[in-house]
């Protein structure tokens, strides 16, 4: 309930924040021209910079499991936790790349 309030109170306290950033012009027309100017280009141009910043995180996490791997030393908790890491970071890297292919494909 708490965090509901929250969440109420923060909304309500951001909307003269956006008024205030429509009357200065940053948010229709004001600000530099960047191309984006259809649905499908901010999700591409979204979704290229997620997969510029998430392939590294993926690359890193999946090293990760790799690393458990080395460690777990026969340990079967220690084991199932390393296939679960790498399991996890594979499909976190399929997702990301996927939607990548999808919104390029769209455009």
């Amino acid at each position: 309930m708490k965090k509901k309030k929250l969440f109420v109170i923060a909304f309500f306290a951001l909307i003269p924040l956006l008024a205030l950033a429509e009357s200065y012009g940053f948010i229709v027309g004001g600000g530099p021209d960047c191309g984006i100017n259809t649905i499908p280009k901010f999700i591409k141009t979204t979704l290229d910079i997620v997969v510029k910043v998430g392939i590294p995180v993926a690359s890193v996490f999946i090293i990760w499991a790799g690393f458990q791997f080395l460690t777990a030393q026969g340990n079967e908790g220690k084991l199932k936790s390393a296939k679960a890491a790498l399991l996890w970071s594979c499909i976190g890297f399929g997702v990301l790349l996927g939607a990548w292919i999808f919104a390029t494909a769209f455009l």
